[in-house]
């Protein structure tokens, strides 16, 4: 995907992808089972650097933490409907209008329940 040859963009060293790649811009979808959003900013920053290093844009992060709990009993809980609606919504909008809007990326990141509750469940489920 990527050539190996090396340029220097706005005094870094970069790359480019090969002509028949049309990628345009980069967006990441991730989920994790801590609570807050923090703990993507690693996973965020390397995106961002990746989308710089091949001259195409960062289009944005559909982040979804404690997605554990979008299920219950194996069965997509109401909640979760709701995540992954919005996580179709960001999709088109990122197609249609080339971005995802803050308040889509908000409803699929919201908050399902406190951190003291997330910490007690999932404690009791891996003791």
């Amino acid at each position: 995907m990527i050539k190996p040859l090396l340029e220097t963009r706005e005094g870094r060293t970069r790359a480019r992808f090969h002509e028949d790649v049309k990628i345009q811009r980069i967006a990441l979808v991730s989920t994790g089972g801590w609570w807050e959003l923090e703990n993507f900013g690693t996973v965020v920053g390397i995106l961002k650097e990746f989308a710089e290093t091949a001259g195409v844009q960062f289009a944005g992060a559909v982040l979804r933490p404690h997605a554990l709990l979008l299920k219950k009993k194996g069965r997509i809980t109401q909640e979760g409907e709701t995540v992954l609606n919005a996580v179709k919504k960001a999709g088109r909008e990122l197609v249609i209008e080339g971005k995802m809007r803050k308040e889509t990326l908000a409803t699929i990141s919201y908050p399902l329940i406190s951190r003291e509750e997330l910490i007690v469940k999932y404690n009791n489920l891996v003791q």
